[in-house]
């Protein structure tokens, strides 16, 4: 065997299958009030588009 053949083996052992650990916060998707939010956005846009062609 040769040093570079005992390194593999040795990174390989250490990497446990290759999974990384959870090291961050999980970011939780809110899908309603998203849309929620978009559904907003979108009404406050029209209303401004509605006075503003009501002015000219």
């Amino acid at each position: 065997m040769t040093v570079t053949s005992d390194k593999t083996q040795q990174k390989q052992k250490n990497d446990k299958d290759g999974i990384l650990p959870n090291t961050g916060e999980v970011i939780q998707n809110h899908p309603i009030i998203t849309t929620a939010s978009i559904l907003l956005l979108l009404a406050i846009g029209s209303v401004l588009l509605f006075f503003r062609k009501k002015q000219k």
